[in-house]
């Protein structure tokens, strides 16, 4: 029936419901260089069998051309329809660009659709977290979070723009030169880019706190990885956090959030009521996603670039992604802002506060 929501279109809503910004499309993007993608033909053929193998990622996609920096902004932006594929593919000369829904795929789970598609298994360093048993439940991790907003809530980036109509975001690109650390000194070097942000501004003197959400997997990154989520948040609370070596501390201290029940979208939930009605004083200042360096390196991939999904409100997302092509390893850094409170610019500026950080950081200073 064509007014009917697929079932894998209304099984991703439900994975983000409860929490999720039902205004932002929840799509992620991943972005690989190669000397030798496959024609879309090739591509149209693997992605209909990939799916079909894999009926939670909904219905086969069409591989579209590559146009650069529209590409990215169609399939970050554009909300899944309800009978829409939950993958969009698209192929350049040199790259291979891969977006879906966050609630079928993470991070490493776009890695393992790119490694069906070139039918090489791939995979990265990043090396997942496991359930140890010490995570907070849901009750208890929810009245935290009440707790949270109600007295000290996370600082936002100041906004540059105030247009509650536009939907999407801007995005920047950068390259990390000789890039050192990992995770902590990414998050580190972003409360950073907060605190310079938001100099002179009014969130300057809020009573507020930079918080950092890390998306983070539950499992290792180790080939082949499968084409779904098994995906897990930490949330680093940064206020005294004052070097990055602190940073590390903490986040090694830190359990990751407890998972959320799937959402029942048609039942009214206290839950969900409380989530709206906070909505401006929850989430976090910003989201930070490191896919760690794709692997092997006979892959063919020289350069990756992760775009994780920002939502709320001043809603900033920061990725890193590394290849490596003859031994030499390429680190890109992301920044994706919500467009309702950040102008086409501001991307880009942020991009280089964060680079300024990288470069002053403590892995940065050290002798090589």
């Amino acid at each position: 029936m064509s007014g009917e929501v697929h079932t894998s279109v209304e099984r991703v809503r439900r994975v983000v419901g409860l929490y999720g910004d039902p205004s932002v499309s929840w799509s992620i993007a991943l972005e690989v260089e190669l000397a030798d993608p496959p024609d879309s033909a090739t591509l149209t053929r693997r992605a209909a069998a990939i799916v079909a193998a894999h009926p939670h990622l909904g219905i086969a996609p069409t591989v579209v051309e590559h146009r650069g920096a529209a590409t990215l902004q169609d399939f970050g932006d554009r909300l899944y329809g309800d009978r829409d594929p939950l993958v969009r593919i698209a192929v350049g000369a040199d790259r291979l660009l891969v977006a879906a829904h966050h609630g079928a795929v993470d991070g490493l789970g776009l890695i393992g659709l790119i490694g069906l598609l070139l039918e090489r298994p791939l995979g990265c360093t990043a090396t997942g977290v496991s359930r140890t048993g010490e995570e907070p439940g849901f009750v208890r991790g929810n009245l935290q979070r009440l707790g949270e907003a109600l007295w000290r809530p996370p600082t936002r980036f100041a906004a540059t723009a105030t247009d509650p109509g536009a939907s999407g975001d801007v995005y920047a690109t950068a390259e990390v030169p000789q890039f050192r650390g990992g995770t902590a000194a990414l998050a580190w070097a972003a409360t950073r880019a907060l605190d310079e942000w938001n100099r002179g501004s009014d969130q300057a003197g809020r009573r507020t706190q930079p918080v950092v959400a890390m998306g983070v997997s539950r499992r290792s990154g180790a080939p082949p990885l499968a084409p779904d989520r098994d995906t897990a948040y930490t949330r680093i609370r940064a206020r005294g956090v004052t070097s990055q070596r602190a940073m590390t501390d903490v986040l090694r201290a830190t359990a990751p959030e407890p998972d959320f029940p799937l959402a029942e979208p048609r039942r009214v939930d206290p839950v969900r009521m409380v989530t709206r009605a906070l909505g401006g004083r929850l989430g976090s200042s910003l989201l930070v996603s490191n896919l760690g360096l794709l692997r092997p390196a006979e892959s063919g991939v020289t350069a990756a670039r992760i775009w994780p999904a920002p939502a709320g409100p001043n809603g900033v997302a920061v990725g890193l992604a590394s290849g490596s092509a003859g031994g030499d390893v390429t680190t890109q850094l992301t920044v994706r802002m919500r467009r309702g409170w950040f102008d086409p610019d501001a991307s880009q500026r942020l991009a280089a506060l964060i680079l300024e950080a990288l470069a002053s950081s403590d892995d940065a200073q050290r002798p090589r």
